[in-house]
């Protein structure tokens, strides 16, 4: 792999793909892509989410023909593609999380089939079929105390073996969820015009949780800060680990009482019969506040994120 010095700010040979976030009630706070997937292309939108290979959930499945707006964002019938490959029938399993372990929940097959993804077209690229339905995920790689090659290649690694990219490298920007192109995933590079300040590399580490023990990996926060007009309070100090899950929605998790503290400093009122946390409009546009994030330590790097970045309109609540 190259180095990031290396990455050109409009790369040859990258593939850019568009991300758009879904503001309807089912899929609030999601991030998808598009793909088009067999021979004829059946349609399908999947969750921008990190996996061993792409996930999609079976047009026949009991979930898709009794809840269709779980998947419908589009499903897969292997039956209706002329260019489909069988590669493990029956015994794969993924979590309904969204994470792969072999003692998981839904049961699927593995296949092999033609794969367009932002404009270009990658042939025999496996994914999996969750027979039970309603999972679906893009497979943008994982980490694995596994090696590689027990599982099938990324669509990162596909595009470079087959040509496309030069570099397993990829990287996701995200928007504001009102603006026109919420996203874009890029293949192949780090768009330099997408970020400020100097990129840096941070070591990553494994994390063992859930009901079925699935691994994944992260890095860790270790001071957490929000600073205002009236200054500056910390609101974490002790190391914690912090999961890298792009895709998942523009939500996060924490520990209660760091977000107790967070709703205590920033004025949220929290509803809890209806589940929804709200500030004031004059509170969530204030310019001067921001959170600061440190990574590895006093002397890792930190990151300020305006504030105003984490709220969004209350039509999307």
């Amino acid at each position: 792999m190259k180095s990031m010095s290396e990455s050109r700010s409009e790369p040859r040979g990258a593939v850019s793909v568009p991300v758009r976030f879904d503001s309807s009630d089912y899929w609030l706070y999601n991030y998808f892509v598009s793909l088009e997937i067999g021979t004829p292309a059946q349609h399908v939108d999947i969750l921008v989410k990190k996996s061993p290979y792409p996930i999609v959930p079976y047009s026949g499945s009991t979930t898709c023909r009794n809840d269709p707006q779980s998947c419908s964002p589009g499903s897969f019938d292997p039956t209706k593609s002329t260019s489909q490959t069988i590669v493990s029938s029956g015994d794969v399993k993924f979590l309904t999380t969204n994470w792969f372990n072999t003692s998981g929940a839904n049961q699927g097959d593995l296949f092999q089939d033609n794969v367009a993804i932002g404009g270009l077209k990658l042939v025999n690229h496996t994914f999996g079929v969750d027979m039970g339905g309603g999972l679906s995920t893009l497979g943008t790689g994982e980490l694995w105390d596994q090696p590689v090659q027990d599982y099938p290649p990324t669509l990162a690694r596909q595009m470079v073996d087959q040509g496309h990219i030069e570099s397993v490298a990829f990287s996701l920007a995200l928007d504001r969820v009102e603006a026109t192109a919420n996203g874009t995933l890029l293949f192949g590079a780090i768009d330099k015009k997408k970020y400020t300040g100097d990129l840096v590399a941070l070591d990553a580490s494994h994390f063992t949780h859930g009901t079925y023990g699935s691994k994944t990996y992260g890095v860790a926060l270790t001071s957490l800060q929000i600073s205002s007009s009236t200054g500056t309070d910390e609101l974490l100090t002790p190391e914690t680990p912090l999961s890298i899950s792009p895709g998942i929605g523009s939500l996060a998790t924490m520990p209660e009482p760091i977000a107790l503290k967070i709703y205590e400093e920033i004025g949220i009122t929290y509803d809890k019969k209806k589940r929804k946390a709200t500030v004031p409009c004059e509170r969530a546009a204030a310019e001067e506040a921001h959170f600061t994030f440190g990574f590895h330590g006093p002397k890792g790097p930190q990151i300020k994120v305006p504030l105003r970045d984490y709220f969004v309109p209350i039509r999307y609540a």
